[in-house]
């Protein structure tokens, strides 16, 4: 073993045992949705919250005016106006959740490398 791994677990260990600590055992879906409006892509996430959002108030207009409608070709239109705006929505939702697994694998991985540093110090 070198100077420099030393260096580094000595360097590693308080900072770790703090982040142990903050992490914990159990992570919810909402404390994930909260974490992933920290970081390099909050705004993104706010972004994509947003059109989530616009998505869902759209497919809600749609189908209201589809209801309203009275000639065919009208609701033709408000009907694939529902259902492009409800596969967009579900589309960011996939992302979304994908992005919420991203940082759940990375806090995993995270606290495997912790423990792999204890078990090796």
């Amino acid at each position: 073993m070198t100077d420099i791994d030393e260096k580094i677990r000595q360097a590693l260990t308080a900072e770790d045992r703090a982040l142990m600590e903050t992490i914990g055992d159990e992570q919810t879906v909402f404390n994930l949705i909260g974490k992933s409006f920290r970081g390099k892509m909050k705004m993104f996430m706010v972004v994509a919250w947003v059109a989530m959002f616009a998505m869902f108030c759209f497919a809600v207009f749609s189908v209201i005016q589809f209801v309203a409608a009275t000639e065919i070709s009208t609701k033709i239109n408000w009907g694939v106006a529902f259902i492009v705006s409800t596969q967009f929505l579900g589309g960011m939702k996939m992302w979304y959740f994908l992005e919420l697994n991203k940082l759940a694998s990375a806090r995993d991985i995270r606290r495997l490398e912790l423990r792999m540093i204890e078990k090796a110090s």
